[in-house]
């Protein structure tokens, strides 16, 4: 063989390897279960409202009444002039059975009870007994209770025929899809007779709900549907202090303050109001109205203001050269007579007492 097909076959022996590694196969799971509860509801029973009648011994139970003879804790299943005269239903408990899991096989298998004059057994063929899911009504223990007390059958949702086992010794149901609404809803199953089976009458007993056998197969889910979210367990701080505060970076702690001692502080006073005194009326307190501040306007000046002082300062400059100037006349008062006279009076030479009528020189 050449190298290059051994290669060959190396590489697709790797590509069909790599697969199988890497996915691991679904295996399928099997549980068989027994019955939990049972309750058997005839035609004759008394209804539960029900007070025994006063012939009745108060030995007798509901269950041997009539017609019904069938043992305590049995569950019979019968039919008379077309109508149910006895229907059984069982509960099976499918709690091991992961929520979320995929029922693939369902077998129920019921024990025959041998024919005796206690549990008579007469026309009886598997065909004529249907296993169907039970209504939400419920069911409690109950033995040859009125059949107007039975739960619902919900044959129209699903409807299972029995069949020989294959020692002859039981009737089997195939009750797949009844089970697989179990992961959910359980409400428990269903025997009674079938509906082209009821003009005929047949018994048919079986054992108790503790023999019989619920078989299961199922595909558990590859991961659990509600997964609770993993939490940290929260931080407990010393009562009498507070945490310490971190500065996020800039390393170190802030210490918490020092707590305040309030016991040493006595509590406010609230002065007594007096009592409103009758046939005085109460004066409104006086209204305090608050003012929105006014906001002041800017001090700046503006250009008006600048250019007024530059007009008032460039006048006042003007004023000062004109009263600085030497060369600005002066104007110049003459002399009053009064004044001309007392000064030539001061003159020297000159006569005290003009003569009159002359006139004085100038």
């Amino acid at each position: 063989m050449s190298r290059a097909v051994r290669m060959m076959g190396a590489i697709a022996l790797a590509c069909g390897t790599v697969p199988l590694m890497g996915v691991s196969p679904a295996y399928a799971e099997s549980t068989t279960l027994a019955g939990v509860t049972s309750g058997y509801f005839s035609s004759t029973g008394i209804r539960k409202p029900d007070a025994l009648p006063a012939s009745i011994p108060e030995t007798a139970q509901p269950n041997n009444l009539g017609v019904d003879t069938v043992s305590a804790g049995n569950l019979p299943v019968a039919a008379r002039a077309d109508i149910i005269d006895k229907m059984s239903f069982i509960l099976f408990d499918l709690l091991s059975v992961e929520r979320g899991s995929t029922v693939t096989k369902a077998v129920l298998r019921l024990p025959l009870v041998p024919s005796t004059e206690a549990d008579a057994t007469f026309g009886a063929e598997p065909a004529k007994v249907v296993a169907c899911p039970a209504g939400p009504e419920g069911f409690f223990g109950e033995d040859g209770a009125a059949i107007e007390d039975a739960p619902s059958a919900m044959c129209d949702v699903a409807s299972a025929p029995g069949k020989a086992s294959a020692d002859g010794k039981a009737y089997e149901f195939d009750i797949t899809k009844t089970a697989a609404m179990w992961i959910d809803i359980n409400d428990g199953i269903a025997l009674l007779p079938a509906a082209g089976a009821r003009t005929t009458p047949f018994q048919v007993v079986f054992a108790k709900a503790s023999e019989a056998k619920l078989t299961v197969e199922y595909t558990a889910p590859e991961a659990p549907l509600e997964e609770l979210p993993v939490t940290s367990p929260p931080v407990e701080f010393p009562t009498d202090t507070a945490p310490p505060v971190d500065l996020g970076g800039f390393g170190g702690s802030v210490a918490p303050p020092p707590p305040l001692d309030t016991g040493s502080v006595p509590p406010p006073t609230v002065p007594n109001v007096p009592a409103p005194v009758a046939g005085v009326v109460p004066q409104p307190a006086p209204q305090i109205v608050a003012t929105t501040p006014v906001a002041l306007e800017s001090l700046r000046p503006d250009t008006s203001l600048w250019l007024a002082a530059l007009g008032l300062a460039a006048l006042l400059a003007m004023l000062s050269l004109i009263m600085g100037d030497g060369r600005v006349p002066t104007a110049t008062v003459g002399k009053s007579r009064l004044s001309r006279a007392l000064a030539d009076r001061q003159r020297p030479g000159t006569s005290a007492h003009p003569a009159l009528g002359r006139a004085l020189p100038v």
